[in-house]
């Protein structure tokens, strides 16, 4: 709770993590913050859950919120509650969990609910860039369910989505956005993300951000889709 809250903050009030964190902030920045919280309590746009019994607790406040759309991190937890101390290969409980997540939100009795779901990379997935939906950790099972797989990749100032796998879009197409938290974060920078390769070498990723600012004031700024 405490982490989101800090993002939202900083994000919706357009200040830096730290200062919001540390509270430095003058009038005006407290002013923002208020702002931005008495908007966000009026709208009843948004809730953070912290139900942690499994499968159960996920379809039974998605029941009772009934939500537009849905954020987990992450979904591995409600496989470890499924396990519980038994012994046996985390996968069948990761797959099983997986399984149950899909058949609930596409029940055609109900509204289907956009979910996103996190997880993390294998180590597989460092020598694949972002290009292959092995590199998911335990199980590939994931990528055969979900629509599509989507890798973050990020450094101190950039973030790049990448479609590991999808149904519907074209694997290995990605974006670069700004990922500076969170006065910037999400505005459009560039489509591609060639910057991920270079990541562990000498290259300037600052160079690579001057190379694309004549897109730096089009494409497109994710950042005004949060209202939707």
């Amino acid at each position: 709770h405490e982490e989101l809250m800090w993002r939202m903050i900083s994000m919706g009030a357009k200040l830096p993590i730290n200062n919001v964190m540390k509270g430095n902030l003058t009038n005006n920045g407290k002013d923002k913050i208020a702002k931005f919280l008495t908007e966000l309590r009026e709208s009843e746009r948004f809730l953070i859950s912290s139900d942690t019994n499994g499968i159960a607790g996920f379809k039974s406040i998605v029941d009772e919120v009934s939500p537009d759309i849905v954020f987990h991190d992450y979904f591995k937890a409600m496989a470890d509650d499924a396990m519980g101390a038994k012994a046996g290969d985390p996968r069948v409980y990761v797959e099983k969990v997986v399984d149950q997540i899909v058949e609930f939100i596409s029940c055609t009795a109900r509204k289907k609910v956009p979910c996103f779901f996190v997880g993390h990379a294998n180590r597989k997935g460092e020598g694949s860039k972002g290009r292959s939906g092995s590199e998911h950790a335990w199980s590939d099972h994931i990528t055969r369910r979900v629509d599509a797989a989507i890798r973050v990749d990020s450094n101190e100032t950039m973030t790049a989505l990448i479609v590991n796998t999808s149904r519907f879009l074209k694997e290995g197409m990605g974006i670069t956005i700004d990922g500076d938290l969170c006065t910037n974060f999400g505005k459009f920078i560039s489509n591609g993300y060639d910057w991920v390769n270079d990541k562990d070498s000498n290259d300037s990723k600052k160079d690579y951000r001057k190379s694309n600012s004549d897109r730096l004031s089009g494409g497109i700024d994710l950042s005004s889709f949060r209202r939707t």
